[in-house]
Formats: C-alpha cells, sequence, structure tokens
C-alpha cells in the first residue's frame, strides 16, 4: 500500500468520525449520519482487486486502521440493534455501505475478523436472522424481496468469514445457539446461495466429528459448491486472481462436510476425485495451502470411499508424489491416504499375514502364568524373529489416555508384551505406526465416539484389519455403541466394557489376548 493510498484512507476515516459526531449532536436525537460509508466503502474494495502477493500487506494495513480509528463496529451494531428492536429489516444506503465493508475486511484479515468476533456483533447478527422479513423460504434473489435476500446473504457471509478467519468464533456461535438458527437456512432456504453459505458456516461452526448429520447436505447443495465455489476459485487463482471465495477455503468446508459418509459419496459421484487431481497436477501454480487442503480431503476421502479412490490410477500416482513432500503434513497425509486404499508408499499392494488372521473368537484357556517374557511394555514396536505372535498393540484416542495406561498397566502385570504410543508420535507417523500394528499379532482397541472420529486411530485399526490381525475390542466409553465405520469392523465380535467396571472386564479380556499370543 502506498503512503497516498493510507493518507486517502485516514482522510476518509477523519471525515466519517466527523459526520458521526455531527450525527451525535444533531437535533434529531443522535441518529447516525455516516455520509462518507460509500466513499471508505469503494475505497476499501478498491485495495482488494490484483494479485495475492501484493493484496495482503495492503489488507492487513487497512485492518489495522479501521480497527483503531473506525466506529464501523459499533455503527454496524447499532444498525442491527434498530433492527432487532422494530423486530423488521432496514436496510439503507448507510447500513449497506457500513455492512459491506464489514463482510471485505472479515473476508481479508484475520485480525479483523478476531475484532469482528469479539466485539459482540456477531451474536445481532444471529438475531438479526430470526426476524420474519428474513424467512429463508421467502427470500428469493430474482424476486420482489431480493434486498432481503442479499441482506440475509451478508449476514452468513460475515459469520463464514469470521469462522474461516478466526477459530475462536465457533465458540460465539455455540454459545449464543446459533447451530440451530444456521441449520435452517440451510434446510428451508429456496435460494442456492444462501444454501451454500448457511453450509460453510455449519462445517466451521459445528463439530462435524461430534454430530456429522448437522452436515448432511443433498447432492445440489454440493454440485453448487462445486461449480459455483470451488471450480470459479481454482481457475481465478491458477490466473492470479481474486475469488470470492478461496481454493483452500472451499476445500476445507468440503473435507468437514465429507464427515458425513451420505455427503462423502455425492462428492465422489459428482466428480470431486477428477477435479482433485487437477489440483495435485497443478500443484507448481497454485498455493501450498491449497495443496494441504487438497490432501486433507483426499485423507477423508480414503476413510469412506477407498474402493472409488483405488481406481483412479492417475490421482495415485499424483499422491505417490506427493509421499516425498518437504511439507510434513502432506507426506504425511499422502501415505496415510495409500495406506487407507491398501497400498504401501510406493503403490505395491499390502500384503496381509493369513497366519494372524482371527476368523473365530478362541477360547479362554486356563489362567496359568507360563506367558511371554514378563511385563514388557513397548514404546516402540517390539524386533526380532519373535515379536509377531508375542505382542500386544493398544491402539486408542490420545482423549482417553489415561483409561490406555491403565489397562497397558494391568495386561503387563500379567506378564504380557505390550506396545503402546505414550508419547504422541513424532517424525514419521505412518511408519511408526505401521511397524507396530506390523509387530502385533493382537490389536487392542479403545473403540469410543472420539476413537471413531480420529483420523490416526481408524487408520491403525484398517490397517490392522487389512492385515488380518487378530482384534480385541475394549469400550472406552460405557455401553458404547459402535457406528459407522466401526460397526461394520465390530460386527457381533466380543467386546470388554473396561469403562464400565474395568476390573472384571480387563480380567476378562487378558485371559482372550493370552489365547491369541500363543
Amino acid at each position: 500500500m502506498s503512503s497516498n493510498d493510507l493518507s486517502d484512507l485516514s482522510d476518509l476515516l477523519r471525515m466519517l468520525m466527523s459526520s458521526r459526531m455531527e450525527a451525535a449532536s444533531a437535533a434529531h436525537g443522535g441518529g447516525i449520519r455516516c455520509n462518507d460509508y460509500p466513499a471508505l466503502s469503494n475505497h476499501i474494495c478498491s485495495f482488494m482487486s490484483g494479485n495475492k502477493a501484493t493484496s495482503i500487506k495492503k489488507r492487513e494495513n487497512i485492518a489495522q486502521q479501521m480497527i483503531d480509528k473506525s466506529p464501523v463496529i459499533e455503527d454496524a451494531k447499532t444498525f442491527a440493534g434498530r433492527n432487532i428492536q422494530s423486530k423488521k429489516i432496514t436496510c439503507d444506503e448507510e447500513q449497506y455501505n457500513c455492512r459491506n465493508i464489514i463482510v471485505n475486511l472479515t473476508d481479508s484479515s484475520a485480525k479483523f475478523a478476531e475484532h469482528v468476533a469479539d466485539s459482540g456483533y456477531l451474536e445481532l447478527l444471529l438475531e438479526e436472522l430470526k426476524i420474519s422479513d428474513l424467512n429463508p423460504t421467502k427470500l428469493d434473489p430474482n424476486g420482489n424481496i431480493s434486498e432481503m435476500h442479499d441482506f440475509a446473504l451478508s449476514n452468513l457471509t460475515i459469520l463464514h468469514n469470521c469462522l474461516w478467519r478466526y477459530e475462536d468464533t465457533a465458540d460465539v456461535i455455540e454459545e449464543a445457539a446459533g447451530i440451530d438458527v444456521i441449520l435452517h437456512f440451510l434446510r428451508n432456504a429456496k435460494s442456492e446461495k444462501i444454501q451454500m453459505e448457511a453450509l460453510m458456516v455449519l462445517a466451521d461452526a459445528a463439530d462435524p466429528d461430534e454430530n456429522p448429520e448437522v452436515l448432511s447436505a443433498t447432492e445440489g447443495n454440493i454440485q453448487f459448491i462445486l461449480d459455483q465455489g470451488l471450480i470459479p476459485a481454482l481457475d481465478k487463482e491458477l490466473k492470479d486472481d481474486t475469488h470470492s471465495f478461496g481454493v483452500d477455503e472451499i476445500l476445507h468446508c468440503l473435507t468437514s462436510i465429507a464427515k458425513n459418509d451420505s455427503n462423502a459419496k455425492h462428492l465422489v459421484k459428482l466428480g470431486i476425485l477428477d477435479i482433485l487431481e487437477a489440483i495435485l497436477q497443478s500443484r507448481d501454480e497454485l498455493e501450498e495451502e491449497a495443496i494441504q487442503a487438497c490432501v486433507r480431503l483426499l485423507h477423508q476421502l480414503s476413510l469412506t470411499s477407498e474402493e472409488a479412490l483405488r481406481g483412479e490410477q492417475g490421482l495415485i500416482e499424483e499422491v505417490k508424489e506427493l509421499t516425498s513432500s518437504q511439507n510434513t503434513e502432506i507426506s504425511e497425509r499422502s501415505a496415510f491416504i495409500l495406506l487407507n486404499v491398501g497400498l504401501t508408499i510406493d503403490g505395491q499392494e499390502i500384503d496381509s499375514d493369513d497366519e494372524n488372521r482371527s476368523d473365530s473368537i478362541p477360547s479362554d484357556d486356563n489362567d496359568d502364568d507360563d506367558q511371554n517374557e514378563a511385563g514388557k511394555i513397548g514404546t516402540h514396536p517390539a524386533v526380532g524373529t519373535n515379536a509377531v505372535g508375542k505382542q500386544a498393540m493398544i491402539s486408542y484416542c490420545w482423549k482417553q489416555q489415561e483409561l490406555a495406561l491403565k489397562l497397558r498397566d494391568r495386561l503387563s502385570q500379567r506378564g504380557f508384551n505390550v506396545w503402546i504410543d505414550v508419547e504422541k508420535m513424532e517424525g514419521s507417523i505412518l511408519e511408526k505406526m505401521a511397524e507396530a500394528v506390523d509387530g502385533s499379532a493382537a490389536v487392542i482397541m479403545l473403540v469410543s465416539e472420539a476413537y471413531k472420529n480420529s483420523e490416526n486411530c481408524r487408520s491403525e485399526a484398517e490397517y490392522a484389519w487389512k492385515l488380518k490381525k487378530h482384534k480385541v475390542y475394549a469400550l472406552a466409553e460405557a455401553g458404547y455403541d459402535s457406528r459407522g465405520w466401526l460397526g461394520p469392523m465390530m460386527g457381533a465380535d466380543l467386546h470388554y466394557d473396561i469403562a464400565s467396571n474395568f476390573t472384571e472386564a480387563s480380567e476378562n479380556l487378558a485371559k482372550r489376548v493370552k489365547g491369541l499370543l500363543k
């Protein structure tokens, strides 16, 4: 940003404050007369053009000036408060331009998004969305109330921008009971634009791991996001131009909604794998954030759509190349993607060990003490000729480490050779996890909702399944009823509720593991 640009902005802000002060002392009761908002809005929007490299610094400079010197948020809160009090949406030119400034700056600046989220303004936006003028069933972008359509859309856009730029915004929306408000727009709006924006808000505001059904979308919703969001954003980014959404922004949304199995199926059906292959083929022309987001989505899809992904040879080749990326997240996730579709890093079939398969539950033997070498506990997989068939691995979600360590101690006291990750794996997570599963005859899975929703836990479990390892299921949540991908894996197999009755359940579990490790 040039010094002239900053000087122009400062002049506009001084004019705005002067107008605001005059309005506050006017005889009409302190109303806002922001006659300079149109000029300020146009001035800010002009800085949004140009390529990314030259605009980032401009945007942050503008954001800081607006935070330090502008009354725009206080004015916006006053406008919203009037709408809420009268239960009627009024949007004149001043309010329109005031909101337009907020839309643009929350879209481009994390600093400004945080300022807005912490100001109390988002709670007012959610209250405005409850006003009957914004009934989603009546909003039509081409009808007589298109102004109300655009007003509701801008509310959702500001919410989405703040969520995208400042993650604590989700707490603000949750505390304001905003999820149901947004869900109402997703489920009932006639406008595809509003449905898309509502879905993007929910992708960040709702926890897809805790409740993926909240993000249930129609095939039409997803098609619209691809056609009007991802593809135009990709086209603009390849031309080093600006677009209302970034490629990484859209892919982030799709990754969240793909945690719903139905959405994942829609994405595959609508050709997302071809689009992702095209993105990876163009990676030298795209920002690294876009490639990271692409790999995250592929990782999520590899958990639910492995057969479809495995059939995309061109895409698989691109993923194989990314396993040598200097970006640790990209290389690790790429390796996990290959693992999840049954391939090694070099693209070979994973060789399952038929000797370790358990097609039936072994009978409990007598509880004698002629176990393996007493009490071995590994933080790394056992090595040597006697490792396989002598070691049990505990697979668990980090949230339930205390219970996992308690089970480890009980098994080690009984003389079992146990492998468990007691410190979060560093370096090559995939390699260490694979070595741990490879070196174990049995994998004890501490299943829970958190386990089900963990990408790494799922990869461990499915890798053990592919290698046909013996699997033992311990409930880390009392009475946990397996759902999602865990349901078919556990089937009617025995499980041990160590969360409800640790002493008895762990004893029964130990008897079973003893039979498996012989």
